[in-house]
């Protein structure tokens, strides 16, 4: 996008960098490929209506530059929310389906279903939910940057919120994949906190 342009403060060498990616497609090939650190069988962990349903984690290592592209580049995961919330939900999908395969082959997924803790179709429920979601994992490191004062990114819609951590570009490599909540029967149940997240991305580039 023309009107995706950073900061004087963000190095050039790295700006440059991150105009350079072509698509999203080339992207999403590099995360899909990431090395999977782990994979938990994660338990919803407050009292709200949730309560009892579970959905598949997994934590992604890819190379810092794969990470820059994914979340801070105008091909990125934002930029296609930002483009508008049905292009950012069909980037999010197509990530989602590229990366299932290699995500169900994990050999912590396979001792998990060996061990009886979760089923193979509730893991894929659970992936191809209408929640499922990819995000940078909010680590303090992380927020401590995205807390910080100043633009990275120069984007008109999102310099008009309030919210100013759309605009800031962290770097790192841990990305977080988290499937769609499941009741124990295998049903998605939709978290009502997260009802507008994907319009939260294009309006502000944080959710």
């Amino acid at each position: 996008m023309s009107i995706w342009q950073f900061a004087e403060s963000m190095p050039q060498d790295r700006a440059s960098n991150l105009l350079g990616w072509i698509n999203f497609e080339e992207i999403s090939k590099l995360v899909a490929a990431g090395e999977i650190l782990r994979f938990t069988w994660e338990p919803f962990k407050t009292e709200r209506w949730l309560k009892g349903c579970m959905r598949a984690l997994f934590v992604l290592k890819v190379p810092p530059h794969v990470y820059d592209a994914f979340f801070n580049s105008p091909e990125g995961y934002r930029a296609q929310y930002a483009r508008s919330v049905e292009r950012g939900t069909a980037a999010n999908r197509s990530l989602l389906t590229l990366a299932e395969s290699r995500l169900l082959a994990h050999e912590q997924v396979r001792q998990a279903v060996a061990a009886g803790e979760v089923e193979m179709e509730h893991l894929k429920g659970s992936l191809r939910a209408l929640d499922a979601k990819l995000w940078i994992v909010e680590d303090e490191a992380t927020m401590r940057h995205v807390n910080a004062p100043g633009n990275e990114i120069l984007y008109p819609v999102w310099a008009k919120s309030r919210i100013d951590k759309g605009q800031r570009a962290p770097q790192g490599t841990l990305l977080d994949i988290k499937g769609g909540w499941l009741d124990a029967a295998g049903h998605e149940r939709r978290d009502d906190w997260k009802a507008y997240r994907s319009e939260d991305v294009h309006c502000t580039g944080w959710t």
